[in-house]
Order: structure tokens, then C-alpha cells, then sequence
């Protein structure tokens, strides 16, 4: 299951993301865009995120 992923979500601040994320994450800057479509799984270890016209990321974080 899924649920809405807001900017500063605490996935994107706990060490499984942090620790394997690259130094510029795209993944800040679309979750930040009010008209992109950002989702999380509930148990925080994947992470769908895609702005307007452009092309999915998603990420999956080991936990």
C-alpha cells in the first residue's frame, strides 16, 4: 500500500536514504513541486516520484 509523500517527508531524512542517496537527489527537488505526483509505501522502503511531463524515479531503500 501507498500513501502521499510531502517534501521533508522523514523517509528522505532517516539513514537507509540517506545513507545510499547521491549528493544532488532529484527526489528532494520533485517531492518539492506541489504538482508532482509522490508517493510512498507504508512500510518506507520505496519511493514513486514523478513531476509534470518528465520521467518516473522510483527508489527503493533497504532497510
Amino acid at each position: 500500500m501507498y500513501e502521499k509523500l510531502y517534501p521533508n517527508d522523514e523517509i528522505l531524512h532517516r539513514h537507509p536514504f540517506i545513507h545510499s542517496e547521491v549528493q544532488y537527489n532529484l527526489i528532494h527537488l520533485i517531492s518539492s513541486d506541489e504538482h508532482s505526483k509522490c508517493f510512498k509505501s507504508k512500510e518506507n522502503n520505496l519511493i514513486f516520484a514523478q513531476s509534470s511531463g518528465n520521467n518516473t524515479w522510483v527508489g527503493f531503500i533497504k532497510v
